[in-house]
């Protein structure tokens, strides 16, 4: 019974209301004109105005808050990244370079700070990877090689891909890491690509995309190490 009550009672709210508004508004009119519109004007000036200013607190202190949540995460983010990019870079080296290991100690010294020492490594080895022969001494091509190294590290490109970007890219992180990272997504994609039609038409064009790859890596490394903390 309450229940049918108020249903009629907000059935004929509105209408109620809309005409006191509709009467009080003529009535004002009809006595001040100029008065009124005066006043209704100023009054939906402050209301406007009021609105901006709550937006404009609203945002900053959204904005404060992200930024604080952000600073809690932000090296721990980064650590993960860089663990990752130097995890992949020693695949790399064992795959590739099977009888020089020198660049190993090097890149696995920066997986948990990133340093200078490892930017020079990483940039090394990108030089040494375009030396690779197109065949190893067990007959194998480079781009049969690509395959069991991407297979390695396709758990660590998955989780810059899957977790960690996505957690950049919504935070107010530095615009160059978020750069560098959407760059090295796009080599992982064309890397991916061409092992695809390597498995489908043996190539031989899969190493070129390993070297951008780690090029890559290398770029996003250092820009993480110009910004850290």
């Amino acid at each position: 019974m309450k229940q049918k009550e108020a249903q009629r009672f907000g059935k004929w709210l509105i209408p109620v209301s809309g005409g006191i508004i509709i009467t009080v508004s003529g009535v004002g009119l009809y006595i001040d004109a100029q008065g009124f519109i005066e006043n209704l004007l100023s009054e939906v000036v402050g209301i406007f105005a009021g609105i901006i200013v709550a937006l404009l607190v609203v945002d900053r202190y959204i904005k404060h808050q992200n930024e604080r949540q952000w600073a809690k995460v932000r090296n721990l983010t980064y650590t993960a990244i860089i663990n990752h990019l130097c995890d992949m870079a020693v695949e790399a080296i064992i795959h590739f370079l099977v009888k020089d290991h020198r660049l190993i100690t090097p890149i696995i010294g920066g997986r948990d700070q990133p340093n200078p020492s490892t930017i020079a490594a990483m940039a090394e080895l990108v030089s040494l990877l375009r030396q690779v022969q197109d065949v190893d001494s067990e007959g194998r091509s480079t781009s049969d090689i690509a395959v069991e190294f991407y297979e390695g590290v396709e758990w660590d490109l998955d989780q810059i891909q899957d977790v960690l970007t996505p957690r950049v890219v919504q935070s107010p992180a530095e615009q160059q890491v978020i750069d560098a990272l959407i760059e090295f997504d796009h080599a992982r994609h064309r890397l991916h690509n061409a092992i695809i039609a390597h498995k489908r038409i043996a190539t031989h064009g899969v190493l070129p995309h390993v070297i951008e790859l780690i090029e890559r890596a290398q770029g996003l490394y250092s820009v993480i190490y110009k910004t850290w903390k």
